[in-house]
């Protein structure tokens, strides 16, 4: 099937700003299974990949760098964005005082 001209192609679902390379889908994997860093309220503490402490839209020579990655859950990892290292501690205050990240209770589906 011949697509219009000017129509571009969607890039496929997952691929990241660094265009969803091999070698960060490789480097991503080896931090999945560790504890996760940022245990931010709603954590699954299992990482599923990697994380960069340095966030890449500040510090963009350091998006493939060992030293700058850390092992961190989904959950954690979006919820963190772009927030530097030294304001995490304020960004996991405001998420307990959130309603949306309270713990629930087993039986609380029923209510």
């Amino acid at each position: 099937m011949r697509r219009k001209p000017g129509i571009r192609r969607r890039k496929p679902f997952g691929a990241a700003r660094n265009g969803g390379t091999r070698a960060w889908a490789k480097l991503s994997k080896e931090y999945a299974g560790q504890t996760c860093w940022l245990r931010l309220p709603g954590c699954t503490v299992v990482s599923t990949g990697a994380d960069h402490y340095w966030p890449v839209a500040t510090h963009p020579h350091l998006e493939m760098v060992r030293s700058n990655l850390r092992p961190a859950c989904r959950h954690c990892n979006t919820a963190r964005r772009h927030t530097h290292p030294h304001m995490i501690d304020r960004l996991r205050a405001k998420m307990a005082n959130d309603p949306k990240y309270k713990p629930r209770t087993a039986l609380e589906f029923f209510r």
